[in-house]
């Protein structure tokens, strides 16, 4: 509807591998935003703060203080994207095209095929990088303590940041802001409109069926 119907752009195919990790990425980050933001807001100043006063530059000290800090947020949040990534259903039946994954054919064998061992081969060969991740994030976690230890909770001020970094994450932010709003906005589209993909003509006839799939 984007591409074809209102930017009339026809060379750039959004179905295949591609597709998928530009959908992953896009529904993935608010996840990660809504980690990251919680551990960041919490965090104590102090050490940053110190670092400073000792002539420590943002960038140097963004990369030796605060990150490793939020260290356990960052493996928490690249673990919870992974499996979601792999083991989503939605996405890549909708938009992989030819490019099959492992969820979309432990469903097909399963439900299509009715091979329920190969079904059940596919789904643990899901399970395998999932482990493999979650063994990984936690021998890094526990490696080294990742506490500050202080008198009392203190978050300290916030600084400002320059114009040329600023309004950049902003527009960022905007971006992923808009695509996140689109992606789910296209649920809607999709159920008030006749055909997706040909007729975006407005109507309520799919809301009405879902009335008798669920009876009161």
């Amino acid at each position: 509807m984007i591409t074809y119907d209102l930017l009339h752009i026809t060379q750039q195919n959004i179905y295949g591998p591609h597709g998928i990790v530009f959908v992953q990425l896009v529904s993935d980050t608010p996840l990660v935003i809504l980690i990251l933001s919680a551990v960041f807001a919490s965090i104590s100043r102090d050490l940053e703060e110190a670092a400073e006063d000792l002539g420590g530059r943002p960038l140097h000290i963004l990369r030796t203080v605060t990150f490793p800090l939020v260290t356990p947020a960052i493996l928490t949040a690249f673990l919870l994207t992974f499996i979601s990534s792999i083991s989503d259903f939605g996405n890549p039946m909708l938009i992989g095209g030819g490019y099959q994954m492992l969820a979309t054919q432990a469903f097909i064998q399963l439900i299509e095929m009715f091979d329920l061992q190969l079904g059940a081969a596919l789904a643990m060969l899901l399970v395998i990088p999932a482990l493999v991740a979650f063994l990984l994030q936690h021998w890094i976690t526990n490696r080294r303590s990742y506490v500050t230890v202080t008198g009392g909770a203190r978050t300290g001020y916030i600084r400002k940041l320059p114009g040329a970094i600023k309004w950049p994450l902003y527009a960022l932010t905007l971006t992923l802001a808009t695509l996140t709003v689109m992606l789910y906005g296209s649920i809607f589209v999709g159920a008030t409109v006749k055909t997706w993909g040909f007729d975006y003509t407005p109507t309520v006839e799919h809301l009405g069926g879902s009335s008798r799939l669920f009876p009161n």
